[in-house]
């Protein structure tokens, strides 16, 4: 699924099943989902090339972005915040604890579950970023209490805009922000750039020449889910926001 160009247009990314996971072939149970999600593979564009996987995370890959210079792809990964990213490990039938407590789910947080994938926990999806070449690895680029929607590269590759709301208690609010995080930063904090009382859908965009960034929200703060979505232009620097 989730197939994307390269800005270069050499490479195209996509997400599949790890073929050495085995697929779930009953109802998962508590966290065992975490080790069946998607990850990210590339395959170049010439005709023959072969797919290669380049993530092996127990959260998984969802909304893949490249970088503009086609070096870099950030995306979203369920991650504890204790813990951070996990690699998808082998199962020890051998090991008591793994094999009569992996269903066992702990739950400190309002949004404990997810119609789309099951049980999560306190697992939330944050912002990771993998090199395309090379041993880099993969960066997890925020870690946070609260989930943040797909992230947007600005044209020059330096920052990254996302939704959410990070703030404590965010998972029990409507409420949410556009924020801005550098991409080559290490463990910089988001920063909250433009609120908006509720954000259906968190997807944002930026302008062409990366001083603008566009989102859809209302700032109706009685009128909770039932306010009217507008389309909002925000200064990239500023925080200024108003109604397209």
């Amino acid at each position: 699924t989730h197939p994307r160009w390269s800005p270069d247009g050499t490479q195209l990314a996509f997400l599949a099943s790890d073929p050495d996971v085995t697929p779930l072939t009953e109802p998962p149970s508590a966290e065992s989902f975490l080790d069946h999600l998607p990850q990210l593979w590339l395959i170049g564009s010439e005709p023959g090339a072969q797919a290669r996987q380049r993530t092996w995370l127990r959260g998984g890959v969802s909304a893949p972005a490249w970088s503009p210079d086609s070096q870099r792809i950030a995306f979203g990964t369920l991650v504890h915040p204790e813990r951070g990213l996990e690699t998808t490990p082998a199962p020890d039938e051998q090991d008591p604890y793994q094999r009569f407590n992996r269903d066992v789910l702990v739950v400190t947080r309002t949004r404990w579950k997810s119609d789309s994938i099951g049980l999560v926990g306190d697992y939330v999806r944050q912002l990771a970023l993998v090199s395309t070449e090379g041993d880099g690895g993969t960066r997890l680029l925020t870690r946070a209490f609260n989930d943040l929607g797909a992230a947007t590269w600005s044209p020059d590759g330096r920052r990254l805009a996302a939704a959410g709301n990070l703030e404590p208690g965010g998972d029990q609010q409507r409420r949410q922000a556009i924020y801005l995080l550098e991409s080559e930063a290490e463990d910089a904090a988001p920063r909250a750039l433009f609120w908006l009382a509720e954000m259906r859908g968190n997807d944002v965009a930026w302008s062409p020449d990366g001083s603008r960034i566009a989102g859809c929200g209302h700032d109706g703060t009685g009128k909770g889910h039932y306010g009217f979505q507008k389309l909002w232009i925000v200064d990239a620097e500023t925080g200024g926001g108003e109604p397209a």
